[in-house]
């Protein structure tokens, strides 16, 4: 192999050498990947644990506007909505929270009985990205019982919750 230097610096790697980067890289990779998964799930639990809080505070309420604490991302509340929907089915809830990047992520989901009070999730979530910036959506046409959106203003996360609870009294939720 022919050497070039610049300096004391050799311009060539063997392959040997290439192979035992990568299986650093590799390994730093992997382990950056469990941190990672590791800050989620803690972020995850937290999320549901304060769900479950709130709920708990409010048994005889159908409906809540909740501000996720946790950094919050779509990932958070993505799983936040499975814990309400397959255990509190019978419970409307709206989620929000600022996540690590300054961006608002939002998502709700609404009971089977509230869908018959004209309650939809495409809308609710609509109502609440008018106001944070963003954009919202889930299955088209309204059928879906779960609707996620993200904005850039995280300064208006109040006033996001607010414009939830108002979408709420007006169905008369």
């Amino acid at each position: 192999m022919m050497w070039l230097s610049i300096g004391k610096v050799p311009s060539a790697i063997s392959i040997l050498d290439k192979k035992l980067f990568a299986r650093r890289l590799e390994g730093s990779i992997k382990e950056m990947m469990k941190e990672q998964k590791e800050t989620q799930r803690s972020q995850v639990d937290a999320a549901i644990n304060h769900v479950k809080t709130v709920i708990d505070d409010n048994p005889a309420s159908t409906s809540f506007v909740v501000n996720l604490p946790t950094d919050c991302s779509a990932k958070v509340i993505t799983e936040a909505i499975k814990h309400v929907s397959s255990i509190h089915d019978n419970k409307s809830v709206y989620f929000i929270g600022v996540g690590a990047t300054g961006r608002v992520a939002q998502g709700c989901f609404v009971s089977p009985k509230h869908t018959s009070n004209r309650l939809v999730a495409n809308e609710w979530a609509a109502q609440v990205a008018k106001v944070v910036g963003g954009k919202a959506g889930g299955k088209a046409g309204g059928k879906g019982l779960t609707s996620m959106g993200s904005g850039p203003d995280k300064a208006k996360v109040e006033d996001g919750m607010v414009a939830a609870r108002m979408y709420l009294q007006e169905l008369r939720i």
